[in-house]
């Protein structure tokens, strides 16, 4: 699922992009991949890499993210965030109490939901507006205000 609205010009033949985890951040420098070539495939992209023959060798990619330098990226509108900032914050409700902290994050439908570790358990959390109330990144926290019975899932 891209995670950009440029998605022809990330994946230009002879781009490099680089090789991430599944929540975004960086494998390591040396993990990279050249964009081969690109043509629409079902309401998508089939994109084809350098160095990548067939299916078996592509399965060494399955479940990472494809990254491109920070300062290539679009600017971002108030409100929207990188999804690799998200992962670490702490999660806290309207009402003050600790959630836990940002583990992972799952594309699901059109959004996503942010796997929240409070030391014990995992619960999930939809990124949504209608249950974030406020993300500080430079306090490192997320405050949400969730349904009831959400936190008990």
């Amino acid at each position: 699922m891209p995670t950009t609205d440029n998605v022809a010009q990330v994946f230009e033949s002879g781009r490099i992009l680089q090789v991430g985890d599944r929540n975004g951040r960086p494998a390591g420098p040396e993990m990279t991949l050249t964009v081969a070539g690109v043509r629409p495939f079902k309401g998508g992209l089939l994109v084809r890499f350098e160095h990548i023959r067939d299916r078996t060798g592509s399965e060494l990619f399955r479940d990472r993210t494809l990254l491109i330098p920070a300062q290539e990226a679009e600017p971002l509108e108030p409100g929207e965030y990188f999804l690799h900032d998200l992962v670490g914050l702490d999660v806290h409700t309207t009402d003050g109490d600790v959630v836990g902290n940002v583990r992972e994050i799952y594309p699901v439908g059109s959004g996503y939901l942010l796997a929240v570790f409070d030391g014990e358990r995992e619960v999930m959390v939809p990124f949504s507006g209608r249950l974030v109330r406020s993300v500080a990144l430079d306090e490192g926290t997320i405050v949400i205000d969730p349904p009831a019975g959400l936190l008990d899932l």
